[in-house]
């Protein structure tokens, strides 16, 4: 019996520490450094927390998370270096040491995968290779303002949101969600419009990735 209670306990405590890592990722995208803790509820099953993650987890690690207001938390200290690299990184040095391309092809490309049936259009290829060249501000690195106005500019904000839902999906249990839900953390991760972050970042590339029933995934 005391086995089976240390056991349960030590899953706790690395499920606990899981989730910690999850929405210290999650605020570490972010634009300015907070979430706010609603949309968080609206996939907190998909997260994997706990039903009462904000007592649990972000009441309980107040060394970690500081609530700027009743519905905001951020880290308390958001310029520690917290050494986080996008799950993306893992397949771009894969494909950089067993396929021989160069840094400049892999950088900042994605994994692509096109469904059954996926029509591919007279200048599509060249299209997605100058996209996959295209740099973009990652996940993890600090929200620099990028001018739409700009030549790329509009291709970059685009990017940078595919990248960041991108790396949403790897800290997601089922690495899919409804789109809806994603809605609510547009302002907080991205700061574009829904056009922008949910819509063009993925039509300007016809993004297999968005299936007809309102749900994103991984492939």
């Amino acid at each position: 019996m005391s086995d089976l209670i240390q056991e349960e306990e030590g899953f706790i405590r690395v499920s606990e520490s899981e989730n910690v890592g999850r929405i210290k990722r999650l605020l570490m995208m972010s634009v300015s450094g907070t979430l706010h803790i609603h949309a968080l509820r609206l996939i907190r099953r998909e997260l994997g927390l706990p039903q009462d993650f904000r007592e649990s987890i972000i009441g309980k690690y107040t060394n970690e998370f500081r609530l700027v207001d009743l519905e905001i938390v951020g880290l308390v200290d958001r310029d520690r270096e917290l050494g986080f690299v996008g799950e993306v990184e893992k397949w771009r040095e894969k494909e950089f040491r067993e396929k021989w391309l160069s840094e400049f092809e892999t950088k900042y490309a994605f994994p692509i995968n096109f469904p059954t049936g996926f029509k591919i259009e007279a200048g599509f290829r060249e299209k997605l290779r100058n996209w996959q060249r295209l740099p973009y501000v990652k996940p993890y690195e600090r929200k620099e303002g990028v001018k739409v106005r700009t030549c790329g500019g509009i291709e970059r904000f685009e990017k940078q949101a595919v990248g960041i839902l991108h790396e949403l999906l790897w800290l997601i249990v089922e690495k899919k969600v409804e789109v809806e839900r994603l809605v609510h953390f547009r302002k907080d991760l991205v700061n574009f419009s829904r056009k922008i972050s949910l819509g063009a970042g993925f039509n300007s590339l016809r993004e297999p990735n968005l299936d007809k029933l309102g749900w994103i995934h991984l492939k």
